[in-house]
């Protein structure tokens, strides 16, 4: 018998994994590791199993008792002898004696009934092994085809704690839609949007410890759809729609200390509608509209190359996607397709080198056209304009948070400035601009008091 093949314990991890269905990115989520590090172990299983797909390793793993599914038997229990069958003893002889040409026969009585059990072992010992090998290759088809099912997430809606988790802030200095909204490390950025006397360059910052509103120099030009990201201590603006509606592909970038904007790269086309993010020290400008159509284009800006470079496509164009990042990644959700339907689709990015690479993940509960993003103790939060939906990268369980009094608020900013979420502006279920600013505590941080040491 050829010896088994030899298996690290983390190759084992990733077999038995890989045998209930799971992707390289739960993998990797459910081990620690990169989808990197599961592609290597792999490779490593493939070869070692000499096999050259998932399916076959998973059934080699299981016959050769690698790995152990419930109810799927390996090979050393499914070709177990099966009962042995003992002849029954012959009774005494009670015939007359044969005859000289009855005796001068070769094969003994006692020849022939031992044979014929022998006979009928061999004969359906084969039809044993046959229909086990058969049935454990249903069993792992059955296993492998159910953990390869989507899995419908589980959503809850929450009312526990509903109104001590929502609070109302200091409104907006005016009523607001569309902006280009960004955490920093100082404030809460707006930027231009929609007010009630049309498109403006407004430029306000929220204080989140004083809950204060202060204006900034305001922007070059009035514009809304604008994406915006803090990279390096400076804002970044990038692309939008100016008022009568062209589509831009300036950026500016705003200095702090200085208070004042000043003109960056420029895109390699105009972009509006996208989503913007900082990632490992560079911005991601993520799909959006040309004033045309949708684009399936990620553009990279390094501040150390000064240069936007595609790298990047996602699987299908996209209008106001929700973006936002953790440890794990660049995460990308819903937003409108080319038809201006919902999605609900959803993608993990991860650096490769100079390339950015998508990876299909669990989907938002249902399609969200108008959905904005933002994360917080690697935790994935999302507004649709009545609620927030929450959910780890690690679950499969939603829990959703609707807006107090039924609120609407489409349009509107969603930030997060550990531990609240906020809510800004937007428009109500009528299209009229709102001002209200709402605040979810998202986490409870418990503190324990420091007792000095005794003496």
């Amino acid at each position: 018998m050829s010896e088994e093949p030899v298996l690290s314990p983390r190759e084992l991890e990733v077999l038995e994994l890989v045998a209930k269905g799971a992707t390289n990115q739960e993998i990797a989520r459910e081990l620690h590791i990169s989808p990197n590090t599961v592609k290597v172990h792999l490779r490593n299983i493939y070869e070692k199993l000499g096999v050259s797909s998932r399916t076959e390793a998973s059934m080699v793993g299981v016959r050769a008792g690698l790995i152990a599914l419930p109810g799927i038997p390996n090979d050393e229990d499914a070709s177990s002898s099966p009962e042995e069958i003992v002849p029954v003893p012959k009774e005494a002889d009670t015939t007359p004696a044969p005859t000289t040409s009855e005796t001068s026969s070769p094969v003994s009585v006692d020849a022939t009934v031992t044979a014929l059990p022998q006979q009928r072992e061999r004969l359906w010992l084969p039809w044993v092994l046959g229909g086990s090998v058969v049935v454990l290759m249903l069993l792992l088809m059955i296993v492998i085809w159910r953990f390869a099912q989507p899995q419908q997430p589980l959503v809850v809606v929450s009312t526990e704690q509903t109104f001590q988790r929502w609070r109302t802030v200091q409104p907006l200095p005016a009523p607001l839609a569309d902006m280009a909204a960004t955490p920093t490390d100082r404030w809460l950025a707006l930027v231009g949007g929609e007010g009630e006397d049309g498109v403006t360059n407004a430029f306000w910052v929220y204080d989140t410890r004083s809950d204060a509103w202060q204006a900034k120099t305001a922007f070059p030009f009035p514009l809304r759809y604008a994406q915006s990201a803090w990279l390096g201590g400076r804002l970044y603006v990038v692309g939008g729609e100016t008022a009568d509606g062209t589509v831009s592909d300036a950026v500016w970038v705003y200095t702090p200390d200085t208070n004042t904007w000043e003109p960056g790269v420029v895109l390699p086309a105009p972009r509006s509608r996208g989503a913007l993010v900082a990632f490992e020290g560079a911005l991601y400008l993520i799909g959006g509209g040309d004033g045309q159509q949708a684009q399936t284009g990620v553009w990279r800006y390094s501040p150390i190359d000064a240069t936007w470079e595609e790298v990047a496509t996602l699987a299908e164009p996209r209008f106001f996607p929700a973006a936002t990042v953790t440890r794990q990644g660049i995460f990308v959700y819903g937003g409108e397709t080319v038809s201006g339907e919902p999605t609900a689709k959803g993608w993990q990015a991860q650096v490769d080198g100079e390339r950015l690479v998508f990876e299909p993940v669990q989907e938002l509960p249902a399609p969200m056209a108008r959905v904005v993003a933002a994360s917080l103790a690697e935790t994935l939060y999302f507004f649709d304009g009545k609620g927030i939906w929450q959910a780890t990268p690690t679950t499969r369980e939603w829990v959703y948070t609707p807006l107090p009094e039924n609120s609407t608020q489409i349009g509107a900013a969603f930030l997060a400035a550990d531990p609240y979420l906020y809510v800004m502006g937007g428009r109500d279920s009528a299209g009229r601009l709102s001002a209200t600013v709402w605040r979810y505590t998202a986490l409870f941080r418990t503190f324990a008091p420091v007792v000095p040491a005794g003496p």
